[in-house]
């Protein structure tokens, strides 16, 4: 499982619930503190959670696959660019 680096992702209860048997399969890997990039893929999660996910009915795990890749299909046929609201800045001298 992938995860920020909330402390609370870290905390006695959660390595407890890990160290039960049935989950022993189940590893945490956590996204490095200068992972801001990630910022734009949960927009993206966020999205097809509210716009397709919350408002269907999937009988199956194929049936919740098939929804996601025509989401994401659909997603991907108008492309619109990313365009940079501030002007970068130098952080060091060349």
């Amino acid at each position: 499982m992938i995860l920020d680096n909330l402390s609370a992702h870290s905390a006695p209860p959660v390595a407890n619930w890990l160290a039960h048997p049935k989950r022993s399969r189940w590893h945490l890997h956590f996204t490095p503190t200068s992972s801001s990039w990630l910022n734009l893929v949960e927009g993206w999660f966020a999205q097809l959670t509210n716009r397709r996910l919350r408002t269907g009915t999937f009988t199956s795990v194929a049936d919740l696959a098939d929804a996601i890749d025509l989401w994401a299909e659909a997603w991907n046929h108008d492309p619109q660019p990313f365009v940079w609201r501030t002007p970068p800045t130098r952080s060091s001298p060349r």
